[in-house]
């Protein structure tokens, strides 16, 4: 607990001099901005169903999605409204009318894209009004020290919680540590399945039945809901399946628990331990994640202990790609098997995350059993 203390103090003292550099930084950055742009950072938006294509040249490392994204900006007109979004690597599409994809991919042929961006890659295409959530990150020297002050108040966030994460009254107070995470966008909806053989229930985020649930304010299951489909699959493996993934949304929802563009682990905990089920403390709790191998030998014996692992992974680096899954079982190889509502989908559970190594790298693990 001393220790605690001691970081706390000495963070006091840097997160002083990260404000000081800002207010100096920010000066500077004042000044810089009476000198105009040299490039937009919109396309004409009123008036046409045309997007003015890129007659500017593209960088010479244009050749990635990012990097074309990047120097264009936002790309919009009437139908559709196109954005970049560092944190899922993807073209966030939002369809404003019927003719959103089809205007979409026109901008994309005029501008002789077609190789690099498409929709079984690295396009996702939503009704929904795009977010400030999943917006790219701003890149000015400010902003990027502002970010870095973010990601300074996470970590105390996380060192906290090594302490207190697992008191009911911090549960209620402050319901879920760490940041909000994004589900993985889903490209090809899958139905609902039950494991052969097993009591254990699997929901995907993207089915016909259960994917176009609305997250408030305006997002969908199929999105940003894989930490209450993991929710609903303990649930209704447990409990009953009457806790499917709408039940499960309307606890969060009258618990005003944040869903759209992500939720929070304890959210989770607490929806659980409210069903009568029984939770451990936090058995993993990094920052920065850390790899399967670290944590295998420890997971495993909770699991030859009875009990089941609810887990917050990234499956890129920086901690990108973040998602919630259900851990089932961790074979003799070392395999971890879990009911994942996103990356399971179209296949029999449970799913041998260590398929894709050197990810997901494991950053909150908490037990759960009846």
């Amino acid at each position: 607990m001393k220790k605690i203390y001691l970081l706390v103090i000495a963070a006091f003292f840097f997160l002083v001099v990260l404000i000081v550099l800002t207010v100096l930084i920010n000066g500077k950055k004042t000044q810089n901005n009476q000198n105009p742009s040299v490039f937009p950072t919109t396309f004409p938006l009123s008036g046409s169903n045309k997007v003015k294509n890129i007659t500017t040249p593209l960088p010479l490392s244009s050749n990635k999605i990012e990097n074309i994204m990047e120097f264009v900006g936002t790309v919009e007109n009437k139908d559709f409204k196109a954005q970049y979004s560092p944190s899922l690597n993807k073209v966030i599409v939002q369809e404003k009318t019927s003719q959103g994809q089809q205007s979409f991919y026109q901008w994309v042929k005029d501008n002789n894209l077609s190789n690099i961006i498409n929709s079984a890659d690295n396009v996702v295409f939503t009704k929904s009004e795009i977010t400030p959530e999943i917006l790219p990150t701003p890149t000015t020297p400010v902003d990027a020290l502002n970010n870095k002050i973010k990601d300074f108040f996470d970590l105390l966030n996380l060192l906290y919680s090594t302490t207190a994460i697992d008191s009911d009254e911090n549960q209620n107070n402050n319901p879920g540590q760490g940041t909000p995470i994004i589900s993985p966008p889903i490209i090809s909806p899958t139905p609902d399945q039950k494991n052969q053989g097993s009591n254990k229930v699997y929901y995907g985020q993207g089915s016909d039945q259960y994917g176009n649930i609305t997250l408030p304010p305006n997002c969908l299951l199929r999105s940003c809901g894989c930490g209450p489909t993991s929710v609903a699959m303990i649930a209704s493996s447990y409990i009953s399946t009457d806790y499917n993934p709408q039940k499960i949304v309307d606890i969060y929802i009258k618990n005003n628990y944040s869903m759209c563009c992500g939720s929070y682990s304890g959210s989770a905990k607490s929806v659980l331990k409210s069903l009568g089920l029984k939770t451990t403390d936090y058995i993993i709790n990094e920052y920065p994640p850390v790899a399967a191998s670290e944590v295998t030998p420890v997971l495993k014996k909770y699991i030859d202990a009875g009990w089941t692992l609810f887990v917050l992974a990234y499956y890129r680096p920086n901690n990108g790609g973040g998602h919630y899954f259900w851990i089932t079982d961790i074979d003799s190889s070392g395999n971890i098997l879990a009911y994942d509502p996103y990356y399971g989908q179209g296949s029999s559970p449970p799913l041998n995350e260590n398929k894709y190594s050197p990810f997901p790298e494991y950053a909150q693990v908490f037990g759960v059993k009846q």
